[in-house]
């Protein structure tokens, strides 16, 4: 993959972005578009909407409630 690296203007406007967003250049030609990746901290760590705990909590409460893939199979081919 092709890598290009950015002035620091250019870096300072795309940290600010939340969501995906289409890139232009000035005549307005469309150049490509830039997804964002997920928030990080100062020290590059993900920062997430939930502490670890709270996730941990979710997973326990959730285990054993889904379906098994031969279940899921089986309403699929049933469609």
């Amino acid at each position: 993959m092709t890598k290009l690296i950015l002035d620091d203007v250019t870096v300072a406007k795309l940290m600010e972005v939340r969501e995906k967003v289409e890139l232009r250049d000035e005549k307005g030609r469309i150049v490509g578009h830039f997804l964002p990746g997920p928030p990080r901290d100062q020290n590059g760590d993900i920062i997430t909407p939930i502490s670890d705990e709270e996730a941990l909590r979710i997973f326990h409460e959730q285990r054993g409630s889904g379906r098994t893939w031969p279940e899921i199979k089986k309403d699929l081919e049933a469609m």
